[in-house]
């Protein structure tokens, strides 16, 4: 009898960003479930090298180092996972403290938006917050549904966070520039659930930017458009990934949704192993 595959699902966030669950808890949460590991990919916000370090030994599973970042193409909004970063490399680190400075300054002008509108979000949050790198809506929602203003977070984006639109837009890097960066850093850029609305002039972008992958299983991805993105991936020789995009706050949601076999992972090592050596010289 063949051996069970090992799965891994390669889109998780943590509490660094506006995941529910901490890195520790999340470690705990995979290896109970019986997946061989997961990839760390906050918004904006990378890892604490030593501690996924450390958390991968204690649990005996893989914890792939990772960020999804913000960015745009064509006019288009479109997120980016990077896999395998260094966090130490100064490029990417600038990017991703940027783009942290932004969301401090969108969470607090969309709490502001939401007292205008007699939702006042409860006065210890930030300090609740403390540990957090990357702020968000998601935060904000789930203290609506805390408060009983809304049953689930996405509940309240819908009932509330979307209909606000006297916040700025974050400011986003260029897809192509944010992949550049990821490969400073010895990692592999993959397109993070790619929008089936998505036209040439998004795509054209995507592609000549030079990234890795693109992720082709992921909970919104329905048959006809996994067979669209399946056919890219060939055409253009890259990685198809998957994963949950996991945070812990939806009832239909959970870990390990989506995964890829191990085949997966080994085949973006390698092309970590590439970018790691082009990123020294």
């Amino acid at each position: 009898m063949a051996p069970p595959p090992t799965l891994f699902d390669l889109h998780v966030h943590s509490t660094r960003s506006d995941g529910a669950y901490s890195l520790m808890q999340l470690a705990e949460m995979v290896r109970r479930s019986g997946l061989a590991g997961f990839a760390l990919t906050d918004h904006d916000a990378m890892g604490d090298p030593e501690e996924i370090a450390l958390l991968s030994d204690r649990f005996g599973i893989t914890i792939l180092p990772g960020v999804e970042l913000s960015t745009h193409a064509a006019e288009r909004s479109v997120h980016l996972l990077g896999y395998g970063v260094d966090r130490s490399r100064e490029t990417l680190r600038e990017l991703c403290r940027d783009l942290q400075d932004q969301r401090r300054g969108r969470f607090d002008a969309y709490r502001e938006a939401l007292a205008k509108r007699q939702l006042r979000i409860a006065s210890d949050l930030a300090k609740r917050l403390l540990g957090t790198a990357s702020l968000g809506r998601r935060h904000l929602a789930r203290e609506l549904v805390r408060a009983g203003k809304a049953t689930t977070a996405r509940d309240a984006f819908r009932r509330y966070l979307s209909q606000i639109d006297e916040v700025p837009r974050l400011r986003t890097p260029a897809f192509a520039a944010a992949v550049g960066a990821i490969h400073e850093a010895g990692g592999v850029a993959v397109v993070a659930h790619p929008d089936s609305g998505w036209k040439s002039d998004v795509w054209h972008e995507l592609l000549g930017s030079g990234c890795d992958g693109i992720e082709v299983d992921f909970p919104a991805a329905r048959r006809r458009h996994r067979r669209f993105l399946l056919d890219i991936v060939r055409d253009h020789d890259l990685v198809p990934t998957g994963g949950s995009d996991f945070h812990g706050d939806e009832p239909r949601s959970y870990l390990g949704q989506k995964t890829v076999p191990g085949e997966v992972l080994e085949r973006l090592r390698e092309r970590m192993n590439t970018a790691a050596i082009s990123a020294k010289t």
